[in-house]
C-alpha cells in the first residue's frame, strides 16, 4: 500500500512509539514509587505479576506508533487534497476564456481570473453578485437564446460565444458552469474573408461580361 512507503506516515509511527515509551516510562515509574521498590529487573517482574494492567502499559509504544501512523497518514492526505487544490485553481485560472459559476440563484460563487482582468475589477466586487447584472442582460432570456448555441453576446465591446454546463453533486445545491470565449477576432477574420470572397466573385463576374462584349475574348 502507497501510504507504507511514505515517509511522513513513518515520522509519525516514530513519534507516536516514542511517546508510548515515555508513557511506559511513566507509568513504570509511578507503579514503582507507589510500592517503594527499588529500580531492578527483579520489581520489574514482580510489578508485571502483581500488577495486572502493568502489561496495558508494556503495550503503550505499539499503540501509540499505530495512532501515529493513522494520523500521518491523514495529514498525508490533507497534503495531498491541498496540492491538489491549488493545482486545481492555477489551471483554473489559467483559461483565457473567461470561465464562472452561479448557483441555483443566478449569483456567482466562482470565477476564473479573465473575469476580473476583463472587469478590471476584485474577485470580492465579482463574487455573490447576479450573472446577469455582471453581463449587462436585462434577464435570463436573452442568456437562454445565445448559450449553446452559434449565436453571440456582445459585451464589453467584444463578441462572446456562451457555454453552460450544470453541475449536479449529490447532497449539493445544482450549480451553472457558463464559459464566454471571445470570437471578435474570429467573426472579423470570416468577415474579411467573406469581404474577399464577394469581391472576388463580383471581379470575376465583370470579367465574364467583358468577355462576353468582347468578340476576341476566349469564351
Amino acid at each position: 500500500m502507497d501510504w507504507l512507503k511514505n515517509r511522513t506516515v513513518y515520522q509519525f509511527v516514530a513519534i507516536g512509539f516514542l511517546g508510548g515509551l515515555v508513557f511506559l516510562a511513566s507509568g513504570i515509574w509511578l507503579t514503582f514509587h507507589k510500592e517503594h521498590l527499588p529500580f531492578t529487573w527483579w520489581a520489574v517482574g514482580y510489578v508485571h505479576r502483581t500488577e495486572p494492567m502493568v502489561f496495558m502499559l508494556d503495550l503503550a509504544p505499539f499503540v501509540f506508533g499505530t495512532m501515529g501512523g493513522l494520523l500521518g497518514s491523514q495529514y498525508s492526505l490533507s497534503g495531498i487534497i491541498t496540492r491538489g487544490k491549488k493545482e486545481w485553481e492555477t489551471i483554473f485560472d489559467s483559461f483565457s476564456d473567461l470561465i464562472l459559476i452561479t448557483d441555483s440563484q443566478g449569483l456567482i460563487v466562482r470565477c476564473n481570473h479573465a473575469v476580473v482582468d476583463r472587469l478590471n475589477a476584485t474577485f470580492a466586487k465579482v463574487i455573490r453578485r447576479p450573472l446577469l447584472e455582471v453581463l449587462g442582460l436585462k434577464s435570463m432570456d436573452e442568456l437562454e437564446s445565445v448559450q449553446n448555441t452559434e449565436k453571440e453576446i456582445y459585451w464589453l465591446r467584444r463578441l462572446y460565444e456562451v457555454k453552460q454546463f450544470p453541475i449536479q453533486v449529490k447532497g449539493a445545491e445544482q450549480q451553472n458552469l457558463y464559459i464566454l470565449q471571445d470570437v471578435t477576432e474570429r467573426r472579423q477574420t470570416e468577415a474579411r474573408l467573406e469581404q474577399s470572397e464577394a469581391l472576388f466573385r463580383g471581379l470575376f463576374d465583370l470579367s465574364r461580361c467583358l468577355c462576353r462584349d468582347r468578340p476576341a475574348c476566349p469564351q
